[in-house]
């Protein structure tokens, strides 16, 4: 999967690009660059949230990203929240979905249930509701990232997914992580804290 800004016109000699060039292609090689790509994509550190990540051909690009609030998925109307982000994923060329939920819950897997969702599990509801809603998007990947640690919470495998998730350092530290830093700045703590001018020292 890929992430790219346009490049000008004439294009600039390979060797003149450097590392911190917001004009060139960012390849991700794993779901967790995809993960820690999140926030930067959005701007800030989602909380109590699903992010779609539409992925284009060729090659997966990064396209389409939205967000919203898991209250609303979970409500009655969402059904139809859901059915509306298909149909803009659709409009933007998405043929495959990645679903981040960010509901503060940890793991949301029970151990005890064969690493199926534990029952009243917030994000593994808002998973069901947005996997009924993009069914005609395309393929559709869910990732749970929370409380230090991110899962695949439909995912069985131990080894893959152990119990409580894989470290959130994973995602923070790395090449990727200076490349994100150095293109697209900092992070804000939460979208509230988009905008703000923080005081002089």
């Amino acid at each position: 999967m890929t992430t790219t800004t346009p490049r000008p016109d004439p294009l600039p000699d390979a060797r003149s690009i450097t590392r911190t060039d917001p004009r060139a292609t960012l390849r991700l090689g794993h779901p967790r660059e995809l993960l820690a790509l999140v926030p930067y994509l959005l701007g800030f550190q989602p909380r109590d949230s699903a992010v779609l990540v539409g992925l284009r051909p060729p090659g997966r690009q990064v396209g389409l990203v939205a967000r919203v609030d898991l209250p609303d998925l979970l409500r009655p109307g969402g059904a139809e929240l859901a059915a509306a982000l298909a149909d803009h994923l659709h409009d933007d060329g998405t043929a495959e979905a990645v679903v981040v939920l960010y509901a503060g819950e940890g793991d949301p897997r029970d151990p005890e249930r064969g690493l199926r969702a534990r029952a009243g599990s917030r994000g593994a509801r808002a998973a069901e509701v947005l996997r009924r809603g993009l069914a005609g998007v395309g393929p559709v990947t869910t990732w749970s990232v929370d409380d230090g640690s991110y899962v695949g919470p439909d995912c069985r495998d131990r080894a893959c997914c152990p119990v409580g998730g894989r470290p959130l350092a994973d995602l923070s530290g790395g090449d990727l992580a200076g490349r994100l830093v150095s293109r697209r700045g900092g992070v804000a703590g939460s979208r509230e804290e988009v905008g703000l001018v923080r005081p002089a020292a």
